[in-house]
């Protein structure tokens, strides 16, 4: 997964291997949307900033624990 957190002025986007995540994104406020530049992708406000930096950091976090296991 990919963040841009500059999509526009008031939108950040989570693009990439998002399907297994789909119900904890919604829950944080992303909204998908299958039309974005450069692909599918989860849409969130800026105001959401901080739940998607700490959705990121989990998933990181996760990441390093499956690959050191």
């Amino acid at each position: 997964m990919k963040v841009d957190w500059e999509y526009s002025d008031k939108a950040i986007v989570i693009q990439g291997e998002t399907k297994e995540y789909k119900e904890e994104l919604a829950a944080i406020g992303g909204k998908f949307n299958a039309m974005l530049r450069g692909g599918p992708g989860w849409v969130f406000s800026k105001r959401n900033k901080t739940k998607v930096e700490e959705f990121m950091k989990k998933q990181s976090m996760t990441a390093t624990q499956t690959s050191i296991v």
